[in-house]
């Protein structure tokens, strides 16, 4: 008898488990318009606001919602980011939230580049940090086959967009592939860990 209980809880909650819908924050990539969705987006119209997040109730989303940062971009904004102070009396300071409209640096570290034709021009191999902490430019690499013969040019971070192509994200720049290799080249100075012109 307690088995055949057991089982029934089971198939009970799996039912139960089965029936449950998950919620979704969508933005729609042509209006940028937000909205609650009861099914995960498919296809490039739409995309999940908050990194894949899903919820529980349509109360839960509604409420994720009307507090998105990207969803809410005609309002005012919240301060980027809660801090909260770490330690006694120290200066260190830990971020609560993630900071509006961040993008993580996985999306250009090691990702192609594209011309405005769609055609692959070279691959991002650095991102260049300024003292003030802000990514100032881009080391990419052009040319070459399996690393052979690559040449590496630097181009300021404003010159390579981020744009949303097939559901993922993709670069481009607009410039050619012949542009970059006309550019003066750099290489990486190990000992030193910084990249200097070629001579």
């Amino acid at each position: 008898m307690k088995k055949s209980l057991l089982a029934g809880v089971a198939v009970l909650a799996g039912t139960c488990y089965a029936m449950a819908a998950d919620f979704y924050v969508v933005q729609d990539t042509a209006t940028k318009q937000c909205r609650v969705a009861e099914q995960r987006p498919t296809g490039p119209a739409a995309v999940i606001v908050g990194a894949e997040r899903s919820y529980g109730s349509q109360a839960e989303a509604e409420a994720a919602l009307k507090a998105s940062s990207i969803c809410n971009q005609t309002t005012a904004q919240a301060p980027a980011g809660g801090t909260t102070t770490v330690g006694v009396g120290g200066d260190t300071k830990i971020m609560t939230d993630v900071p509006p409209n961040s993008m993580p640096v996985t999306n250009f570290y090691k990702q192609n580049v594209y011309d405005p034709g769609n055609n692959k021009i070279g691959e991002v191999d650095d991102v260049l940090i300024g003292a003030d902490g802000k990514i100032n430019a881009l080391v990419i690499g052009v040319g070459g086959f399996l690393g052979i013969g690559e040449k590496h040019v630097i181009v300021p971070f404003s010159a390579v967009k981020a744009d949303r192509k097939d559901n993922k994200w993709q670069l481009v720049m607009n410039s050619t592939k012949d542009d970059l290799k006309a550019a003066p080249g750099f290489k990486y100075d190990r000992t030193n860990t910084v990249w200097v012109k070629e001579t």
